[in-house]
């Protein structure tokens, strides 16, 4: 599956980073607050979240931080599941930024068999930790697999086959990884 990419500016221009071409900026059809960028698929309900956040504080180590960021996102009323997470070099930041990808799913505590209802959510979370900023920016690409609209034979993620829609996520996560660029640093009030 190959996949168009579009160069696409966030807040305001001060970061810059390669997009899904079908994802467009959901502040066109609803307000978003300052310190987050959402833009949804045209073709179906995924989504990316760039949020920017105050430096998280107090943990002995950023793998704590990246799980309280999960935490932080997810609804209290699901089921979260942590398959992997690894360091990260952003190429486009300074060397010593420190980074982090996740790969986790959530499970409505209550699944409902409905065609329609989400039996579960991919989430490929980035964390990068600006240190000198104090902030750290935290980014989701959102996979909801909805009851019948997807085949939950080619999904078996226990044994590395996580089917194709997170196959492709996984690919837009690694773009952002590639692209993700700070252009303007007063973005964090320094």
């Amino acid at each position: 599956m190959s996949i168009q990419f579009k160069n696409t500016s966030l807040y305001g221009g001060a970061i810059s980073v390669d997009l899904p071409a079908t994802f467009f900026d959901a502040s066109n059809i609803r307000q978003i607050p300052d310190h987050q960028e959402v833009y949804l698929n045209e073709d179906g309900y995924a989504n990316i979240v760039c949020e920017i956040t105050e430096r998280v504080t107090g943990f002995t180590t950023d793998a704590e931080a990246l799980h309280y960021h999960l935490e932080d996102i997810a609804d209290g009323n699901d089921g979260i599941r942590v398959w992997s997470e690894e360091s990260v070099t952003i190429p486009k930041l300074p060397n010593a930024t420190p980074a982090y990808t996740m790969f986790a799913t959530s499970h409505p505590v209550h699944p409902s068999s409905t065609k329609g209802s989400t039996a579960f959510t991919g989430i490929l979370m980035i964390m990068i930790r600006l240190v000198p900023q104090s902030s750290d920016i935290i980014i989701n690409v959102n996979i909801p697999h909805r009851a019948g609209e997807y085949d939950p034979k080619l999904i078996d993620i226990k044994n590395g086959r996580a089917g194709p829609m997170l196959d492709t996520a996984s690919i837009v996560c690694q773009r952002i990884v590639e692209t993700f660029v700070i252009n303007n640093y007063s973005l964090f009030g320094q």
